[in-house]
Formats: structure tokens, C-alpha cells, sequence
């Protein structure tokens, strides 16, 4: 596969030279025991300003050093170079903690040329295929009662606030993948999914999460249990590298012919990760990270997915920003299908200064249009990470 240049004839014009880097700051937003967000802004000497996310949750400590490495070597250093410096950084050697840093102030920096430009990401992204991206609630994390019954009001209250589909995850029983073929564990998370089909009625495919819980012979039995109940896609269901690539394919013939679809990848390390199992169609639908990928590598996994007949649907289950840059990328993306969106996780408040740009209508978000990410962050709501 050929690796494609973003195109857009605005990604040509030059910037101005004396446009340079001035501060790279960190902020957090803990929003539960679990989660905190961690966001990184680029300011200019000219006070342009530009937004990323790295949120790892437990391994936020170890972003906010590499931040800090990056950060000596942005300070002073023109806008316009920002991009091509992080392109060059040793991501493959330094780790996946390190290579989140690089990708969210590949964000900011996007974020901020576009808001130079008055035009928002997309278009420093390439042609714009879409305006509006169907959404479905991720109801996994915010669910406190596992149960069958918890499960379904969960589902039942995503669609009450206006989400068309939901995903859930339920097999907190079974052990990850050393305890592969344990399937009798399984039964718990499978009533659960029933119910919340029961819950939803016949009209709305909920996603099944297997979070690499299983093995094939497993996953075969998994897909031949639900398929009557027809989800949308089984989503990871067992390990993914490319010692599984030959197995995971099998999965995926087996799993179409009781027509399901099988969906995965959201751990997958930018373009060269991906390509293998773009390459050998494991997927039917593919769950790129814009936090692993970058957005200039989710726009060239995307034109890949789409030359291999594979649906685009990133994996999106944190912060505000994550959600702005991943739909800016799915403007973009021929094959884009849906966007993940966490379901009421908590009720701490978003650190948007205005919400409308990533409300919820019909199921749907439009792609901002606003300059940039299209997004405002309140830093009031924020707590400030040292990073010198």
C-alpha cells in the first residue's frame, strides 16, 4: 500500500515565520476513579492557541514526561516546522506512552494552524466526504449494577438521551486471553447482552465488546450464541497481533456467515501497525486510535480501510478533544460508518465553554465547522500539569 500525502491546497500555505512556539502546557480533568483526562495546548509567540489529548488514565504520568521531553524541543521552534519535527520523533523506540505525547501535539498543532487559517482541521485533512457522522453510546464504564437488569436500563437510558445504538462490554467474568477457552465464565456477560437487546427492541443492533477475552474455538461459540439476537459487529474478541492474524480472519469468515460482522484494532500503532491487517482484511470494520495513529495517520489508515473494502469507525471513549480530532478525521474518510461516544461516565461537567459543537442530534454529530477543532476549552474546570 502507498503511503498518501494529506491533500488540501490550503495545507500550502505558509505560515508566518515568525510564528513560533512559546509554551507547551498540560492540564487534567478528573472525571472518575478510574479516568482523567489530559489535555496539552501550544501557544505562539503571536498567542494562537491549539488543543490536543493524551489520556493513557494510569500511565498519564509517563505523557506528561515525554510532554515534557517534546516540549525542549518545541519552545522557539516555528509553527510550521512543529509537524514535521514530531514526524520525525523516534516513536517506535521510545514506546507507546511516548508516541500518545507526539499525538496529541500533532493535534494542537493542527488545531492551531487551522485556527491561523480561519478553516476548520478537515481541510488541512483532505476532501471533505461527510458533514455529519452517526454516533453510538459506549455504556460500559459508567455502568455500576453489571447485572442483566443494570445493563439494559443503561441501554435503555442511552436511548432515552438520544443515541440510535449502543455497545457494551459485559464479560467481566471471564479472564483475558491465558484463560481463553473458559467459556462457561461467559454466561453472565451473555444474558446480559440479551437483555439489553430485549431492552432496545428490534430495531437498534447493539455492539458486542469481547475485550480479548477469548479464544477462537470461543469466539465461534460466542458468535453462534448471539447471532440470533443480531448484533451490529463483535468487537475484539481475542488477541490481536499478527501471530492471530491467520486465526482472526477465520473468526471473521466464521462470523459472517451467521452474519455478524467483525470489528477491532484500537490498539494498532499508526499506519505501519494497521497495515498488515488492512492489507490481509481482518476486519470488517476497523476501530483506529487517533491517540496511537495520529491524525495524519488516521487519514491514511482511512483511504487504506476504504481501498480494502473496510468500514472506518475510530475508537473514541475519552475527552472532548479525542472526540473533536477523531470526527474531524471521519470527515475525511471514504468509508467512515460510526463514532464511539462514552455514555454518561459521570456527571462531572465537560470543560467546553460551549456544548453545542459535540451535541448529540438524531444520533448523530455534525463535524464542527468552526475554525480549528472546532471546540473551546474552559481551563477553569481544568488543574494544571508542570511540565517545567
Amino acid at each position: 500500500m502507498t503511503v498518501r500525502s494529506l491533500s488540501s491546497d490550503v495545507e500550502h500555505d505558509v505560515l508566518p515565520q515568525d510564528c513560533k512556539i512559546a509554551t507547551v502546557e498540560a492540564y487534567v480533568q478528573r472525571v472518575s476513579r478510574k479516568v482523567e483526562f489530559l489535555f496539552v495546548r501550544l501557544v505562539t509567540s503571536s498567542g494562537a492557541e491549539g488543543w490536543g489529548e493524551g489520556t493513557f488514565n494510569a500511565l498519564n504520568g509517563q505523557i506528561a514526561v515525554a510532554l515534557k521531553v517534546l516540549s525542549q524541543g518545541l519552545n522557539g521552534k516555528a509553527l510550521g516546522d512543529v509537524r514535521p519535527f514530531l514526524a520525525k520523533q523516534p516513536c517506535w523506540k521510545h514506546g507507546r506512552a511516548f508516541r500518545v505525547a507526539v499525538n496529541a501535539l500533532e493535534q494542537a498543532a493542527f488545531d492551531t494552524e487551522a485556527r491561523l487559517r480561519n478553516v476548520p482541521v478537515h481541510v488541512l485533512l483532505g476532501q471533505q466526504r461527510h458533514s455529519k457522522v452517526r454516533c453510538y453510546a459506549n455504556i460500559n464504564r459508567g455502568t455500576s449494577d453489571r447485572s442483566p437488569t443494570g445493563w439494559a436500563s443503561r441501554a435503555a437510558s442511552a436511548l432515552e438521551a438520544g443515541h440510535t445504538a449502543v455497545k457494551l462490554a459485559p464479560f467481566d467474568g471471564v479472564g483475558d486471553g491465558s484463560c481463553a477457552e473458559r467459556l462457561h465464565e461467559a454466561g453472565p456477560g451473555l444474558d446480559s447482552f440479551f437483555a439489553v437487546r430485549d431492552a432496545i427492541g428490534s430495531d437498534i443492533d447493539p455492539m458486542l465488546d469481547c475485550h480479548w477475552r477469548f479464544g477462537e474455538e470461543s469466539t465461534r461459540e460466542i458468535v453462534e450464541r448471539v447471532s440470533p439476537a443480531k448484533p451490529a459487529w463483535i468487537e475484539a474478541p481475542m488477541l490481536e497481533d499478527n501471530e492471530t492474524i491467520p486465526v482472526l480472519r477465520r473468526v471473521r469468515e466464521f462470523a459472517n456467515q451467521n452474519g455478524i460482522k467483525l470489528a477491532g484494532g484500537e490498539f494498532h500503532v499508526g499506519v505501519r501497525g494497521w497495515a498488515p491487517f488492512l492489507r490481509q482484511r481482518v476486519y470488517d470494520i476497523g476501530n483506529p486510535d487517533v491517540r496511537f495513529c495520529g491524525l495524519s495517520g488516521m487519514v491514511e489508515i482511512a483511504a487504506q480501510a476504504a481501498d480494502c473494502r473496510i468500514g472506518f469507525a475510530p475508537h473514541n471513549h475519552l475527552g472532548p478533544v479525542m472526540t473533536a480530532a477523531s470526527l474531524q478525521a471521519m470527515a475525511v474518510a471514504p468509508t467512515a460508518q460510526v463514532l464511539e461516544l462514552q455514555y454518561a461516565e459521570s456527571e462531572v461537567a465537560p470543560c467546553l465553554k460551549d456544548l453545542s459543537p459535540l451535541a448529540l442530534k438524531d444520533g448523530s454529530l455534525s463535524v464542527p465547522e468552526g475554525a480549528g477543532l472546532g471546540i473551546e476549552i474552559d481551563t477553569r474546570a481544568l488543574s494544571a500539569v508542570r511540565l517545567y
